[in-house]
């Protein structure tokens, strides 16, 4: 069964005409849906991954706790390196961050045994892009 965006041609739209139209078909795009469902050459998928199912020198998003306090290194007056370790699931995961040396004060490992902060507390979890490298330590 066909929807309504199926069977427009992007002629259809408002201000694509006969030039634009011909440039969109030779992307591969034909009708509404298509161009609904183009992904443009870099596209990034930011949806958060397990460790366990990605390649090696893949990019992902994973989501872990801070494990070891954060080390700040100033290089001139205006450059900084932050560096943390991240506990995702059973692997360790070295963060780099430049120039963003307020991420210190915000990214503090736990201090209460469990892992877990004490209500009030800023959270301890932590969204990172892990970018390709030397493969993640695994944790005991």
């Amino acid at each position: 069964m066909k929807t309504h965006n199926e069977e427009l041609t992007i002629q259809n739209i408002k201000g694509i005409g006969e030039e634009t139209a011909l440039q969109l078909n030779t992307m591969g795009i034909h009708t509404v849906l298509d161009l609904l469902e183009y992904l443009p050459y870099r596209y990034e998928d930011y949806r958060l991954r397990d460790l366990e199912e990605v390649a090696h020198d893949e990019r992902v998003t994973v989501e872990g706790k801070v494990h070891s306090e954060p080390a700040l290194m100033y290089y001139g007056r205006k450059k900084s390196r932050l560096t943390l370790r991240l506990l995702v699931g059973r692997n360790l995961v070295q963060a780099v961050f430049f120039n963003q040396p307020y991420l210190k004060k915000k990214n503090q490992p736990s201090r209460y045994g469990d892992g877990d902060r004490e209500m009030g507390q800023e959270q301890a979890d932590y969204h990172c892009t892990v970018f390709p490298g030397r493969p993640p330590r695994e944790t005991g």
